[in-house]
């Protein structure tokens, strides 16, 4: 009888330990948001960033194509736009 519940008992804790063996943990760690709200944060001033540059292409591309198409200009107007 002894040997019987010590195989039950053996069972079980080999149960047990299988079962905790295969479950998993999903929790962030405080510091992953930290990282996250940094990245971003950085990507909204990436994207700031990057708007302003088309902006100002934009604009430089329009008065290079103003002085272009004017027929007046001169070589050295045309070279500071360009």
């Amino acid at each position: 009888m002894k040997k019987f519940l010590m195989g039950i008992c053996g069972l079980a804790m080999t149960g047990l330990f299988v079962c905790g063996l295969f479950t998993e943990v999903k929790a962030a760690l405080p510091c992953t948001y930290d990282i996250i709200n940094d990245a971003n944060s950085q990507i909204a001033a990436a994207t700031a960033a990057y708007e302003k540059a088309k902006a100002a292409e934009a604009e430089a591309l329009a008065y290079f194509n103003s002085v272009k198409n004017d027929p007046a200009h001169s070589q050295l107007e045309y070279d500071m736009a360009a």
